[in-house]
């Protein structure tokens, strides 16, 4: 009979792992193919998300530049979206219309500012008819052509310009021209009230723009019939305006001319020209003579 030997129980060895601090962990098993296209995904939305964070901030660098830009600039300047609310301005601007400043909010309608503006006095050319006026206005705006002119509350005189964009938006340029109408109006006084006859002529066709009282009285012509004449037409025999010859001063000498009355008779004038740049149209500039009788 064979002897059966009862087996022994092998003994369990009990084993642990043991995570050193500071090492790192053994690597995880691979993950499955569900697994790891989660991964990617996650990998490429954060991707993603530093791209559009990092084109956030450039947009705001940008943005602070183009400021730092237009507030460098001596003119009012404003952006608006083609509702005609507020995106972008200077601080020109904000100076120009410190009254209504503090109704300037990205957002907020420029046609909203003027008619508050309106009510509180801010644009004395719209009293009496502010309907009217703030109509008139935002024709000006949402249909710009030409430039025109803005009093307001202060007695300063505002210049605009406004250009529509290729998304239909707007942007004004605002400049104050107060102290050049005040300097075009004492011109204005001195030459009307002048009493030396004087004559202001265009350079470059020789077209009479403008007369003195004097100078209408002196030759007997109307306003209306010397705008009809070039400064040829009242000269008698001269074949070149005065302005001609040496042009490096803006003021040339006296030269004794003859000139023609409405009457037909003739003048004996001693004539002083001087450039310069008449009604604010450049290029168009005139000549102004002062002529004066030498008989």
């Amino acid at each position: 009979m064979p002897k059966f030997r009862p087996k022994t129980a092998k003994k369990l060895k009990h084993a642990a792992i043991a995570r050193i601090p500071g090492r790192p962990a053994k690597a995880s098993p691979k993950l499955a193919g569900g697994g790891r296209r989660v991964v990617a995904e996650i990998g490429e939305i954060v991707r993603k998300r530093a791209q559009a964070e990092a084109a956030i901030a450039e947009a705001r660098k940008s943005h602070e530049r183009l400021r730092e830009a237009i507030d460098l600039l001596p003119q009012g300047i404003v952006f608006l979206d083609a509702e005609g609310r507020y995106i972008l301005w200077n601080k020109k601007y904000s100076e120009i219309y410190n009254r209504s400043s503090d109704l300037f909010k990205p957002g907020a309608r420029l046609q909203d500012t003027i008619r508050i503006g309106v009510e509180r006095g801010d644009y004395p050319e719209a009293i009496g008819r502010e309907e009217a006026w703030i109509a008139e206005r935002l024709t000006k705006l949402y249909q710009p052509g030409e430039r025109h002119e803005q009093i307001l509350g202060d007695g300063r005189c505002i210049l605009i310009e406004e250009r529509l964009t290729e998304d239909g938006g707007i942007i004004g340029l605002r400049v104050d021209i107060t102290e050049l109408k005040q300097r075009e109006a004492s011109f204005r006084l001195l030459f009307d009230s002048n009493p030396v006859p004087m004559i202001v002529c265009a350079l470059d066709d020789e077209r009479i723009l403008g007369v003195n009282d004097a100078a209408v009285e002196h030759y007997g012509f109307s306003r209306a019939e010397f705008e009809k004449l070039t400064i040829r037409s009242v000269q008698a025999f001269e074949s070149e305006p005065p302005w001609a010859g040496d042009r490096t001063s803006d003021e040339l000498t006296a030269r004794t001319w003859k000139h023609v009355r409405a009457d037909g008779t003739l003048i004996d004038l001693a004539i002083y020209s001087r450039h310069l740049v008449y009604a604010a149209s450049a290029p168009r500039r005139g000549s102004p003579s002062w002529p004066s009788t030498t008989v």
